[in-house]
């Protein structure tokens, strides 16, 4: 048995697949061209090296058909804000708008204590007395307003 380096460990296991008499031809020159003695020990450093990262979680389809309906609100309360027929009732569909994606969001990173959080730590807009699309503090631009 061959004398291991200090702090190796015996490659005691072995797993094999199957190649063609081509594809194991092109696999030995492969791993003479990288300099390596066996084809073994390419393709174990060859496989070693990727990183594998896991696919993307699922969303389920509850919480998918929940945020395809807060964006179908949001997008009919916008369109009346920017077209100057807004309401106080508009933006307190964004504000609930807000808190349902904070929930939605809290759900889906796995803190979903059902403790209550402040409108303001949830990110959730302040509360509009009125719409006036003249308010300084609403939009950049005259007329348009952006949450």
């Amino acid at each position: 048995m061959p004398r291991l380096a200090r702090g190796r460990q015996p490659r005691i296991k072995t797993t094999g697949f199957g190649v063609t008499e081509a594809e194991l031809g092109d696999l030995h020159t492969k791993a003479a061209l990288a300099g390596y003695a066996t084809v073994g020990a390419w393709i174990r450093d060859v496989v070693f090296a990727v990183q594998v990262t896991p696919p993307p979680a699922q969303i389920d389809q509850d919480t998918n058909a929940q945020l395809r309906g807060i964006g179908s609100n949001l997008n009919q309360a916008l369109r009346r804000i920017n077209s100057g027929q807004g309401s106080t009732e508009d933006w307190e569909l964004i504000r609930e708008a807000s808190r349902a994606v904070v929930m939605l969001r809290r759900k889906l990173i796995g803190h979903d204590s059902g403790v209550p959080m402040s409108d303001a730590a949830a990110g959730v807009p302040p509360r509009v007395a009125a719409v006036s699309p003249t308010t300084p503090a609403a939009s950049t631009k005259p007329g348009v307003w952006r949450v």
